[in-house]
């Protein structure tokens, strides 16, 4: 499994001026870079940055062209350009970055301090995703691996987390249980064990003309998605095939076994919400015919995130 080119473990505004500049002139193919709170979750902690909107990177993109990769390469030639664009990245990056959440980080500088507090990563964003395919493992602590469940996230703009769709789809089941055995095995190599969500970018690699994985994101912890699939597993009471991605029910006697497939939204939001009593708001999903065939393993769920009284409700769509 691949990782993106990337910086780790920023920790000073310095830091995040030298390495981005280091990373935009060592990867001059690469127009999006994107950073992340180390703390953060859902996208809520990301930001990016287009370098077309740097003025220095038309001069550098303009030597880089004109010379060999030989002499781009040179240390004379990446320092002196390195140098270049930092200095512009500490007078304007607040000019060109965009913050995915302004609600949570209104300026950049609130950003800034937020990523320096805790510690952040700077990485490369693909021309055009495919795919956000994403697994939850269980670690045992003698070092067995079990992938729990793969689906496909839906995102909003600006990398904002609203829901994932099982079977995942973006890519080949044993390419994407392959990388999560990887990931998984390095993990235990570090001690870690237990519930871990590992998040993926699928891409078009036009130069090699083939599909690439990257892995992007580590939540160590059981995750929401893993959470929804125990809530569609307990009222399917089927089994999950890591090897081919799909969702069996128990077959009956002489028939083959019928998949299942579902969407979740965690966050379902709506203010009169609080308003409702749980059989009051249960009756009218009923008179709406908003069920769950518990015979056909088919239909809706409402998963409560919260209280009515904060107005959000988790869903889970099952289906044939």
């Amino acid at each position: 499994v691949n990782t993106p080119p990337a910086a780790f473990d920023l920790f000073s505004e310095m830091e995040v001026y030298a390495r981005l500049a280091a990373l935009i002139v060592r990867n001059m193919d690469v127009q999006r870079w994107i950073l992340k709170i180390d703390d953060e979750f859902g996208g809520r902690g990301h930001a990016h940055i287009d370098v077309g909107s740097l003025e220095s990177y038309a001069i550098l993109l303009r030597d880089y062209q004109s010379l060999t990769d030989e002499e781009w390469l040179h240390p004379t030639v990446q320092a002196a350009a390195v140098e270049r664009l930092q200095d512009e990245l500490q007078q304007n990056l607040h000019k060109h970055v965009v913050v995915a959440r302004k609600s949570i980080y209104r300026k950049f500088k609130q950003y800034l301090e937020a990523f320096t507090r805790v510690g952040g990563v700077i990485e490369a964003c693909p021309p055009e995703i495919r795919g956000s395919p994403s697994a939850n493992l269980y670690i045992e602590p003698n070092g067995a691996i079990t992938v729990l469940s793969t689906h496909d996230q839906i995102f909003y703009k600006n990398y904002s987390f609203l829901g994932a769709t099982f079977p995942q789809l973006s890519v080949p089941p044993v390419a994407l249980h392959s990388a999560c055995l990887a990931i998984g095995n390095a993990l235990y190599a570090k001690q870690i064990i237990g519930y871990v969500g590992v998040d993926f970018v699928t891409f078009w690699d036009e130069p090699e003309m083939t599909q690439r994985l990257w892995a992007v994101d580590l939540n160590i912890r059981m995750t929401d998605t893993a959470v929804a699939f125990n809530l569609f597993h307990f009222v399917s009471r089927g089994r999950f095939d890591a090897s081919s991605g799909n969702y069996y029910l128990p077959a009956a006697e002489g028939k083959e076994p019928e998949t299942r497939s579902f969407v979740i939204h965690n966050s379902l939001q709506h203010p009169n919400l609080s308003t409702l009593h749980y059989n009051v708001f249960f009756g009218l999903c009923r008179s709406k015919g908003i069920t769950f065939e518990l015979e056909e393993k088919i239909g809706s769920i409402f998963h409560l995130v919260d209280s009515f009284a904060r107005g959000t409700l988790g869903l889970l769509c099952c289906a044939r």
